[in-house]
């Protein structure tokens, strides 16, 4: 599979899944919900090239084909909040914080904290490992994922909407302290 492939597999796999846009889920300790997602309109080739020279960067191609799906989108929100918002391109200028890096830009707000941001200086540079997870206004705990942002997605919907990421902080040793 060729990079910018897998966005397109994921979002189709995911969309033949939902019905009226929503679908049912099991989070952890057992709790199901159902939750909604929502889709924008693409961006056109045009809107993400003046979005680039904006920014003086081009976007990843992965990242930049999803905007051509959808300029940005809501997923796995349920009814009583959650889930994470992808921000259109006007998005992520409008939430790009004072306290974030000049090269860093959230792609990403999750409803209960944390931002998802791609390292513009990683893309200038060709390396393919972009993401950034923020998960408090502390810049020092920032986390580079590792991986781009269709990776990222095919894993976040098979993880059912979980910041699947944070997983690894609980072990069996932590677990029952932090899930009363």
């Amino acid at each position: 599979m060729k990079e910018g492939e897998l966005i397109y597999n994921t979002l189709e796999g995911l969309k033949k899944r939902l019905s009226n846009n929503r679908l049912v889920v099991q989070g952890d300790r057992g709790f199901v919900c159902e939750v909604e997602f929502i889709f924008n309109p693409p961006a056109t080739v045009d809107e993400v090239n003046a979005f680039c020279r904006r920014v003086g960067f081009e976007l990843p191609k992965d990242y930049s084909n999803f905007i051509q799906m959808h300029n940005g989108a809501k997923l796995f929100k349920p009814w009583f909040g959650g889930g994470v918002e992808l921000f259109s391109l006007d998005e992520i200028i409008e939430n790009k914080l004072d306290y974030m890096p000049d090269h860093w830009y959230p792609i990403a707000y999750f409803i209960d904290g944390g931002y998802l941001l791609i390292d513009a200086n990683k893309c200038k540079n060709g390396e393919k490992d972009y993401l950034i997870w923020l998960g408090s206004f502390i810049l020092e705990e920032a986390e580079n994922l590792q991986i781009n942002f269709e990776i990222w997605l095919d894993r976040y919907v098979i993880a059912q909407g979980e910041k699947y990421w944070t997983w690894k902080r609980y072990t069996v040793h932590n677990y029952y302290k932090t899930h009363r």
